[in-house]
């Protein structure tokens, strides 16, 4: 992930920040194919997806809806089929949004959820399995 804001490595409250983020699978099963892969994902309240959305593919598509007055970002991504050994990539920025008052987000010092984790949906030999990945936290300190 490519974090980008002020130049330095601090994300201080009301600053712009721009994260490149890369969610990226494989398939690990020995011999079998993993169908009807479907990864989703839910990004903070605080985030925007950056155009051109995504910067990169490397398999299926990739479509998003917002909701609520923050419009929260909901990811989808249908992979479709991937062979043993196989890796599919996609690639996305986002940065801090406005906040319904109009002020640049993270207005107060903390910690925050980047994204709730991807989850991913998939078959293998016609059995359902689903893995999820950990969410991704920053700090946020008081301007300086």
């Amino acid at each position: 992930m490519i974090c980008t804001g002020d130049g330095d490595i601090v994300i201080e409250t009301e600053e712009n920040i721009v994260w490149e983020m890369e969610i990226v699978i494989q398939n690990y099963w020995g011999s079998l194919p993993w169908t009807n892969i479907v990864v989703t994902d839910k990004l903070a309240a605080e985030l925007e997806l950056d155009s051109p959305f995504p910067l990169s593919i490397t398999q299926g598509t990739v479509s998003n809806y917002t909701t609520g007055k923050s419009k929260k970002v909901h990811l989808t991504w249908v992979v479709g089929t991937l062979n043993p050994n196989e890796v599919a990539r996609l690639k996305f920025r986002v940065s801090t949004d406005l906040n319904p008052a109009g002020k640049q987000e993270y207005t107060t010092p903390g910690c925050y959820e980047l994204n709730s984790g991807p989850t991913m949906k998939f078959k293998v030999g016609g059995i359902q399995y689903s893995e999820e990945m950990p969410s991704i936290w920053v700090e946020v300190l008081p301007k300086s």
